[in-house]
């Protein structure tokens, strides 16, 4: 769905509502997953590959809050691999956070468009995923349903 009024991505967003975040994975931008975690089919490999139901692909800014805190956010996920040969107290919080994901523990409570082409996804256990645009970056958010319905295309004019 190409030019969505802001009603009807809050609309698509509010269907994660209920749905554990399952996978975050990041092919050039990044990918959340919300809900159980299906076989789709082949890869180019040959191998099996698994995916959620729902997908949001944010290109700009995000970041994952705990406690009201940043966690980490995208320039940090690229250093992951990075951080997990060297332990800190920031690395092993960020671990747990990927171990909750992997074991669907953290539901979506609430889903909000506080101001602008913000998007703020609350999570159980106090975890928050926010994607974020200022007035000098650019961002496009796709909203995927790998089941029905069509995908969404938002970006920053829509939120305005």
């Amino acid at each position: 769905m190409e030019n969505p009024t802001k009603e009807e991505i809050y609309a698509a967003l509010q269907t994660y509502i209920g749905l554990p975040l399952t996978d975050m994975w990041r092919p050039a931008y990044q990918v959340f997953e919300f809900g159980e975690q299906k076989p789709r089919g082949l890869n180019e490999r040959g191998q099996e590959y698994w995916s959620a139901d729902l997908q949001m692909d944010v290109s700009g800014p995000w970041r994952i809050l705990h406690n009201g805190r940043i966690l980490f956010g995208r320039e940090d996920y690229r250093q992951r691999e990075f951080l997990s040969g060297h332990p800190t107290a920031a690395s092993k919080a960020t671990e747990e956070f990927f171990d909750k994901v992997e074991e669907g523990k953290l539901v979506c409570l609430s889903v909000t468009i506080p101001f602008g082409a913000d998007i703020r996804i609350e999570l159980s256990e106090d975890y928050v995923i926010q994607s974020f645009a200022s007035f000098k970056s650019w961002q496009t958010i796709l909203l995927r349903n790998n089941s029905a319905g069509p995908s969404i295309f938002v970006d920053k004019e829509s939120l305005a």
